[in-house]
């Protein structure tokens, strides 16, 4: 009845639609209610300037995440040859800080990550996307590969002095 291409693009516009009311969820943060498709999955609240809950709709905690920062400073020599500053030369001090979040799941083993710094919208975009919560509560299975791909990369990074660690074997 049809031509072949047109059932081709019928197949592939079909299959478009179909992914993305899949995938394509909406998730807002408003009021700290998590809002998936514009329905209440979860509540993101502030605790403190450096810590923040995740908790289910009936106000149990699931996880909480602590802001862990890190100044970065770094030191740069210019020589001013032409002109020196109180006849030295001058030096500027740059500074930075990065910072990451400590997440910790409340679950039986008190399971741990680090994820880095992100909004809180981007964070349960995250949730979402994985599928962390499920029925109100933590979904150990994928918790525990959210676990596994983030690990503790920043903290033994930062343990080291941003350094990286030399092994001398004799």
């Amino acid at each position: 009845c049809f031509p072949y291409y047109m059932r081709t693009f019928v197949f592939i516009f079909s299959f478009l639609v179909a992914s993305l009311c899949a995938f394509g969820q909406d998730v807002s943060v408003k009021k700290d209610i998590v809002l998936v498709d514009e329905q209440p999955a979860f509540v993101f609240k502030k605790i403190n300037n450096l810590m923040y809950s995740i908790e289910n709709l009936s106000g149990e905690r699931l996880a909480v995440l602590q802001v862990v920062r890190f100044n970065n400073s770094t030191t740069t020599h210019t020589s001013n040859t032409s002109r020196p500053v109180n006849g030295r030369n001058t030096t500027s001090s740059t500074s930075s800080s990065t910072g990451y979040y400590d997440v910790t799941f409340m679950d039986a083993e008190l399971t741990k990550c680090e994820v880095p710094m992100q909004t809180r919208k981007s964070i349960a975009k995250e949730w979402v996307n994985f599928n962390l919560i499920k029925d109100q509560q933590l979904n150990q299975a994928e918790v525990l590969k959210y676990v596994k791909i983030y690990g503790t990369k920043f903290s033994e990074f930062y343990s080291t002095g941003g350094r990286p660690t030399t092994v001398i074997v004799k």
